[in-house]
């Protein structure tokens, strides 16, 4: 579902320069952004004490900023 609606969204932008597509598109994505870092905040609070989470949840964060670098260059 979610991939259709990107596709709908995408193909707007695309096709007349639908600033309103865009508008959805820039606005879910920092809505999602904000809530991982907040989540990923609290996580490395909540689990300080645990060596194998925290390298979990860095790895993630790593690999989730590395694919947002990367995004634009694609």
């Amino acid at each position: 579902m979610a991939y259709k609606i990107n596709e709908v969204l995408v193909g707007n932008y695309d096709k007349d320069g639908s600033t309103c597509s865009l508008a959805i598109i820039i606005g879910v994505t920092t809505v999602f952004t904000v809530c991982t870092g907040v989540w990923m905040g609290y996580s490395y609070s909540w689990f300080n004490g645990c060596t194998g989470l925290n390298w979990n949840m860095s790895l993630t964060l790593v690999c989730g900023v590395f694919f947002y670098v990367i995004v634009p260059f694609g």
